[in-house]
This record gives C-alpha cells, structure tokens and sequence, in this order.
C-alpha cells in the first residue's frame, strides 16, 4: 500500500501539470482571438528592453505592497511575516487562475494559515480586497469627472444617458463618501449582524468587522492607493513602449476608467476576464488613438506580467510547501 507522502507527490505533479497546460491554454487563446503581431511586441520589447525590465519590476513592487496589506490585516489574529504574505498572496493568484470569478484568491490566501483562523482569515482577505475596490472606483470616479469636463459632450459619444456635468460631480461625490464612510467604519456591520438572531453563532466571523480601527483602516487604503499606482504606471509604460499615439492627460485618465469598469463588472474565468478587459481597453483608447495592436499588447503583455508570472510564482509555492497547519 503507498504511503501518504509518494500520493501527495503524484498529486501536485499532476496538478503542476494541469496548471501548466491552463494557463498556457489561456495565453494561446487570447493570442488567436485577438491576433496579436507578435513580431511587432518583440520588437518594441527589444528596443525598450529597460523599460519593460522596469515593468517586470513593479509587478513584484505591486504584490510586495499587497502582502504588507494583507499581513496588516491578518496580523489580528495571525502574526505572520511579509515572506507569509508573499507565499499566501501568489498562491491565491495560482487557484483564482482556475476558479470562476477568481474566488479561489481567498482560499489560496487562507491555505497556510492555522485550521483555526481560515474562515476568518476569508473574512479578512475579503475586507483587503474591498480596499482595493474602493481605492478603483474613487480614482476611476475622478477620471470620468475629468474626462467630461475636458470633453463635456464625451456623454454622448458613449451613450452615457446625458445629464448636467453638476449632476454627474454630485453623484459621485455622495457615492464615494458613502463608500467611504462605510469602509472606515466596518463596525457598523458587526452591529448590524448582532441584532439578526440566526447570525449568533456566527459571532466570531462577524466580530471581525470590529477589529480594526480607522486609522488602521486608512493605512489598508494607502496601501491600496500605492497598489494602483503602481499597475497604473506598469499600464502607462507599456502604451508609451508599444506606441500607442495618446496624449498623457488622455492616457491618464482613461487608465482608471478601463480598470473601473472591469472591475466592477463580474467575470467568470480568467479567459473572459482578460478578454473583457481586452475589450475594453480597445474601446476607450480607441476613442483617442487608432494603434489598435499597441492597445491590446499593452493590455495583453500587463496580463501576463500581473497575472500568469505570479500565478506560475504561486505554482511553485504550492509545489514545495506543507500546506496543512495546526
């Protein structure tokens, strides 16, 4: 009879397997459907290999940040170093990968933390990326600001359902604050749990909105904050690198809105999400610049470096490591 260890190899080399095949299904996929000149982005790559290095580099900038993030926030009921927090964040990328509306983020997150504190922790990994959500749709809210008011008949040309700028200003103003205050005061929904009956037992999931004060709150954001700025200017240097003829102030403000709306809107699997934001990214930037292939190599090649370089990262991590704690 094999022993537990020979099964428990067999099962990640097949999985490591699987995973491989995936994700190369998923870049292949795109490539097809989008057509991308790859002469074209190898090219460019090699005539601004610096910059592009500089892009690789941020990628690891962007998810260091995020584990200080995530650790802040798991610190309540697990001390866990950044190193911790690095594995649990590229491990989540790995099974988001395979997971429809990438909700195996949270549970490869939780994957190395005590049996204990991994329903807790989904709760506290939930409360990180809600800071994320928000930091995108304050910095995307700002940017349609801006772009109607620089191109205040912008409204139309999109089928935006057409109001008075002050209108739009007013909304998105009461909205964020709304989200805000919300989020700077996650307490409000453990006392809101309290008063349902049925949630009683549930009290030491809910208990967990309580634990944090703002201030430490508002260091979750600026994290959040010094995340997207990051990506943002990762997606900046590949429009410049691959020749996307846009001017700054456009590019600008059109980053934040592309990242808004594919955010917000549910996806199901890694290969609609990227093609979602394929499209995306086409259609508005194609409003100002008609490089068609720059706009999708520039959306395609931060896919890859944000996404399928981490996700292989976690691969390893899931390879070589004992998952189960006590």
């Amino acid at each position: 009879m094999l022993s537990k260890k020979p099964i428990t190899l067999l099962l990640k080399i097949g999985f490591f397997v699987f995973a491989i095949f995936l994700l190369y299904q998923q870049i292949t996929n795109q490539t097809v459907a989008y057509q991308f000149d790859f002469s074209y982005l190898v090219t460019q790559v090699k005539d601004h290999w610096a910059l592009i290095f500089f892009v690789l580099l941020m990628m690891f900038i962007n998810w260091t940040l995020e584990a200080m993030k995530w650790s802040l926030l798991i610190n309540k009921i697990e001390k866990v170093s950044l190193r911790f927090s690095l594995k649990a964040i590229f491990t989540g990328i790995t099974l988001s990968a395979f997971t429809p509306n990438k909700i195996g983020e949270y549970g490869g997150r939780v994957l190395y933390l005590k049996k204990g504190n991994k329903l807790q922790g989904v709760l506290i990994t939930f409360i990180g990326s809600m800071a994320q959500l928000l930091t995108t749709i304050l910095f995307g809210s700002i940017a349609i600001i801006g772009l109607l008011y620089i191109f205040p008949r912008l409204s139309q040309s999109i089928e935006f359902i057409e109001f008075p700028y002050y209108v739009y200003l007013l909304i998105i103003i009461l909205v964020n604050s709304l989200l805000l205050f919300l989020f700077l005061n996650t307490e409000i929904f453990t006392k809101m749990a309290s008063r349902i009956s049925f949630l009683d037992r549930y009290k030491k999931f809910t208990v967990i909105f309580s634990l944090y004060k703002k201030q430490e709150l508002i260091k979750v954001l600026l994290f959040g904050f010094a995340r997207y700025i990051v990506f943002s200017v990762q997606f900046f240097i590949l429009l410049k690198v691959l020749g996307v003829d846009i001017a700054s102030l456009y590019a600008i403000l059109l980053i934040p809105i592309m990242f808004l709306v594919t955010s917000i809107l549910p996806v199901w699997t890694p290969i609609t999400d990227v093609s979602f934001k394929l499209l995306v990214s086409m259609y508005l930037f194609g409003l100002f610049s008609a490089n068609y292939i720059g706009v999708s190599c520039a959306t395609f090649s931060i896919w890859i470096i944000n996404f399928i370089l981490p996700a292989l990262i976690g691969l390893v991590f899931l390879f070589n490591t004992k998952i189960y704690r006590t």
